[in-house]
């Protein structure tokens, strides 16, 4: 993977933390907290947040709000494929 990539993988998983803690803010009925975390998903990388919450609502993504197993699924499953992504980069740094 390139350093673009994983780059890019980092915002992707920034951006998910960013909704589910919007979500967990909307779930504590803090509006505020919502609006902020949501807003600070779009600035990280407002094309992943377009995409990430259009297919939220196609059901390519599960919503956290209808299935929040899914959707911690798929939290994990991105920070799994960061974390892979950062130990190949540093395995091929050592080589």
């Amino acid at each position: 993977m390139s350093g673009a990539d994983l780059e890019q993988l980092e915002r992707n998983a920034q951006v998910v933390d960013l909704l589910d803690k919007s979500y967990q803010a909307h779930v504590r009925g803090d509006i505020e907290g919502r609006n902020a975390a949501s807003d600070a998903a779009a600035e990280v990388d407002a094309t992943v947040y377009v995409a990430l919450t259009g297919a939220m609502m196609i059901g390519a993504v599960p919503r956290p709000d209808v299935d929040p197993i899914g959707w911690g699924e798929y939290v994990a499953a991105i920070h799994d494929k960061l974390a892979e992504a950062r130990e190949d980069r540093d395995n091929a740094e050592v080589d």
